[in-house]
């Protein structure tokens, strides 16, 4: 969005090997959790909150995955 007319969104390409496995889960959302805004992160229709690793884990992103960081 420009003009904070909405979030920002970019589609984003998971390259890591092992996709979006439990150790870049925390990272992920250790670095989400030092912004005060809110991140989620799509895989298709399904959303996990960017802060949460848990909830990452469970979008369950695979190897060369397309995601939505928002």
């Amino acid at each position: 969005a420009v003009n904070g007319t909405g979030p920002l969104r970019r589609t984003i390409r998971v390259v890591n090997p092992l996709g979006l496995h439990m150790r870049a889960a925390d990272r992920f959302s250790r670095a989400a959790r030092q912004y005060e805004c809110k991140v989620t992160l799509w895989n298709g229709d399904t959303r996990a909150d960017g802060k949460n690793w848990t909830d990452l884990i469970l979008l369950v992103v695979l190897p060369d995955s397309e995601v939505v960081l928002e």
